[in-house]
């Protein structure tokens, strides 16, 4: 049996990030997210010049989706009682939990496809998959057969005292979180626990000097959180041990979370708005009697701006507060513009051998040399092109100039709740790219060997 997180490369993720390979009580969570951390990184850096623009933008759609899914870090359990032995992906479990995959498929507006497959190959590897339409769903969204099955991640060793306790500190937070709204919190809950050889795990309180709410509170999410499961070849050797859970304290939870959530929003989609262009903001959050106050205030003032930036962290926070949690945080931050050095170098990579491609002529070199200047408030990027074909070169500057005001826009509320797009450049920068000039019939050449490459390997049907 296969014990690795995935059936193409194995544990290579955990091994890079760690320098070792996993261990029995290492964290089920931390490993299926160190996989998709690492696949991720190398789906993002993959060549997708063979495709079009619209497969190209829903794959990098649902490539950010997937990164928000690995965040989270609720992943499919398996069941005690499945036939299978070492670890085994699943698509959806009894929770309606999906997989890597599954999740992107759903994400994209394709439940009823997931619910396909999993109704008739819910433990398949990808490989194996043969629901019809799961070929046609990879193709329209960017994807090759070997990239999702790089993605599928497996699931479920067997429970042992130590990985049930390493799956206990996966939940420490949302305990902390959920009991804290209607209970003083405590630093440790101590609780007994119980693996059988069936596989299952149970999870009883220890006694307290005393009945304790937030306590047995935390003992209800333990034993809500399904535990354990998992397939093996050897029934799991029973135990019962009794361990203290020791739970982080709400204002750290609390600190925590509001500086990431205001981190995120020097990289937001609420900049750039029209008016001022701020380059500071000041950002509070405070939680008082059950309510949550949010207060953005930006220099140069910009009323749109602060009105984004409180729904957003507004958003961050809502599921969290009530009850008695309280709070109160406070800290400035530098913006800077949307359009940077990093973004213009992303999308002018993206943007660039798309453009050559569409502009292609037999007179074309074989590269080409992209600047693009970005002046704050112009109508429009400065895009130059360098070579002797002057028709070609023109061509591509256009397409670019194009590509990038495309790239730059934003969705921005309008006061019946709808939302049109804006663009504003809101900042000044430089960059150079050059990139090798591919005809149509080599685009289209790589597309359908890319197309053999799924067939071949998977033998999927539509």
């Amino acid at each position: 049996p296969d014990w690795t997180v995935n059936a193409v490369i194995g544990d290579a993720s955990w091994i890079e990030r760690y320098g070792r390979a996993p261990v029995s009580g290492d964290s089920e969570i931390a490993r299926v997210q160190a996989h998709l951390v690492y696949v991720l990184r190398a789906l993002e850096q993959a060549d997708t010049t063979h495709l079009t623009d619209a497969q190209r933008l829903r794959r990098v759609t649902l490539l950010a989706h997937l990164r928000g899914y690995t965040a989270r870090g609720v992943f499919p359990t398996r069941r005690a009682s499945d036939s299978f032995t070492g670890r085994r992906p699943r698509f959806i479990d009894d929770q309606g939990v999906r997989c890597a995959v599954g999740e992107l498929i759903w994400a994209s507006g394709h439940g009823e496809l997931a619910s396909r497959i999993d109704a008739t190959q819910e433990y398949a590897y990808v490989p194996d998959i043969e629901t019809p339409g799961l070929a046609r769903w990879a193709q329209d969204h960017g994807f090759s057969a070997s990239e999702l099955a790089l993605i599928q991640p497996s699931y479920g060793p067997p429970p042992s005292r130590r990985s049930v306790i390493a799956e206990i500190d996966q939940w420490k937070e949302h305990i902390v979180w959920t009991c804290a709204r209607a209970h003083p919190s405590r630093k440790r809950v101590p609780v007994w626990l119980r693996g059988t050889r069936e596989g299952e795990v149970s999870i009883a309180p220890a006694p307290l000097l005393g009945a304790n709410p937030f306590a047995a509170c935390a003992h209800e999410q333990l034993a809500a959180a399904h535990l354990g499961a998992g397939a093996w070849d050897e029934p799991p050797r029973p135990f019962v041990t009794r361990h203290t859970v020791v739970l982080p304290a709400l204002d750290e939870l609390a600190e925590a979370r509001f500086m990431d959530e205001t981190d995120r929003l020097q990289h937001t989609s609420c900049i750039p708005r029209p008016g001022a262009i701020p380059t500071q903001v000041d950002a509070s959050a405070v939680a008082r009697e059950g309510e949550l106050s949010v207060q953005i205030t930006t220099a140069p003032q910009n009323t749109a701006v602060e009105q984004c930036m409180t729904r957003k962290l507004d958003e961050a926070f809502g599921d969290l507060v009530g009850g008695r949690i309280t709070f109160a945080f406070s800290r400035s931050l530098s913006l800077l513009p949307r359009v940077n050095t990093h973004w213009l170098e992303l999308h002018l990579r993206a943007a660039v051998p798309t453009a050559a491609t569409d502009c292609y002529s037999e007179d074309a070199p074989a590269s080409i040399a992209v600047t693009a200047a970005a002046v704050q408030d112009a109508q429009a990027f400065n895009v130059e092109a360098a070579g002797d074909d002057a028709s070609f070169a023109q061509c591509v500057e256009e397409a670019v100039g194009t590509r990038l005001l495309e790239a730059l826009q934003v969705g921005v509320q309008q006061p019946d709740g709808s939302y049109a797009p804006y663009a504003r450049i809101d900042g000044a920068v430089t960059i150079t790219h050059t990139a090798a000039v591919v005809s149509p019939a080599e685009r289209e050449a790589r597309r359908k060997a890319a197309e053999r490459e799924r067939e071949m390997e998977m033998d999927w049907a539509y």
